[in-house]
């Protein structure tokens, strides 16, 4: 049976989107867990909150179950992004790609790195339908990370990758939250990991170094954000998860 979204969603347009890829949601979830049971028993835990929103799920995860995309997917009737953060050679993307579309993934993420090697993960993902990102520099990272690795700055880094996941047939790219600004001209998906509300007193959760609010990411350029550590260490993850995706879908 063809997978479709249960809940109202909002047409992607960004670089080369020119096909029947998957309608997507401007927020996502993050079920960052490495278990793919615990994965599962999340999905179920939020499985009735409503609102306009789909799911990412972690690597460590998909390689414990690669059927956790396939339960998450069922369980809650909504788009699922496989975090792989993939960086290898042309055929193994590229199998990786039909590995996940094939349990139902929407949406999937390789390094900007990779640079020529993505193009056939591009390939597989049009066939597929599935959404393609190329990751540019993690939220973990800074600029001193930037100058020692890529003799760039950070913004001139972020820049750079997301140039290269354009020219290489990505639909969009993965930036942090901070250097919305080094791309404002730029076109395609802007998807921003790991957003923080101001609310949210653990700033550096999971040992990132680049957050921002959802709500200033969106005011800012991005067409999709993340979130999850808010939502799951709150007292109520549930309400926290609703009122979070109304203030998302209501602000834009």
């Amino acid at each position: 049976m063809e997978y479709e979204p249960r809940i109202p969603v909002f047409r992607i347009g960004g670089h080369s989107m020119s096909y029947n890829k998957l309608i997507l949601p401007r927020f996502f979830l993050a079920i960052d867990d490495g278990s793919a049971s615990e994965v599962v028993r999340k999905a179920n835990q939020i499985v009735d909150v409503p609102g306009r929103y789909g799911i990412k799920v972690n690597l460590d995860a998909i390689i414990d179950n690669k059927k956790v995309i396939s339960d998450v997917r069922v369980i809650t009737g909504r788009p699922v992004f496989a975090d792989i953060k993939g960086w290898n050679g042309k055929r193994t993307l590229r199998e990786i790609v039909k590995i996940v579309a094939g349990e139902g993934a929407s949406v999937v993420n390789f390094y900007a790195l990779a640079d020529d090697m993505l193009e056939g993960a591009v390939e597989e993902a049009t066939k597929q339908g599935v959404v393609i990102l190329g990751v540019t520099v993690l939220t973990h990272y800074d600029e001193s990370y930037c100058q020692r690795h890529f003799r760039r700055t950070f913004q001139e880094s972020v820049q750079h990758f997301a140039k290269v996941s354009l020219k290489r047939g990505c639909d969009g790219y993965i930036l942090p939250g901070t250097m919305l600004d080094a791309v404002a001209g730029f076109g395609g998906i802007k998807f921003i990991p790991a957003t923080r509300p101001v609310s949210f007193e653990e700033r550096e959760a999971n040992f990132q170094k680049q957050f921002e609010d959802p709500l200033v990411c969106l005011g800012n350029g991005a067409t999709i954000v993340s979130c999850g550590s808010p939502v799951w260490k709150s007292p109520d993850p549930c309400k926290t998860l609703e009122d979070l995706a109304k203030k998302i879908n209501y602000n834009t």
